[in-house]
């Protein structure tokens, strides 16, 4: 391929939405969860704390992405801000939450959209450099 930049193909470009990355465990914020009733590990797994990058809601497919690992799929059901309140989304730039993942996670792993979710462009609408036509 001469110009890496062309595309051959009239398939999808597939992108993934970047949701989080895992941030250090707070003894403290974890004591408020466990004070308003909230089982830091139970059958569903352990509660991980991120730092939001793009909108994550509650019940959304999701992939952790660990360096040297393969990407693990799961369903984040239960989101919680660091007060303890139940969360539906987390929708704020920059917002700590709390998520409950069903294997470990360390700091510094990415959480992101499992499927495209909106992000797909056809190649074919593409402008004609980027296109390959």
């Amino acid at each position: 391929m001469d110009n890496p930049q062309l595309v051959s193909t009239c398939g999808y470009l597939r992108e993934k939405a970047y949701f989080a990355t895992a941030t250090a465990y707070d003894e403290a914020e974890a004591a408020v969860l466990r004070d308003a009733g909230i089982e830091e590990e139970n059958a569903d797994g352990r509660l991980y704390r991120f730092v939001q990058r793009n909108k994550l809601c509650a019940g959304e497919d999701a992939e952790l992405i660990t360096p040297g690992k393969i990407g693990k799929r799961f369903t984040a059901a239960e989101l919680y801000a660091p007060d303890g309140q139940k969360l539906a989304s987390a929708p704020h730039p920059s917002m700590i939450y709390w998520c409950r993942v069903p294997f470990p996670v360390k700091e510094g792993d990415i959480l992101r959209a499992a499927t495209g979710r909106g992000l797909e462009v056809r190649a074919k609408d593409l402008p004609r450099d980027r296109a390959g036509s």
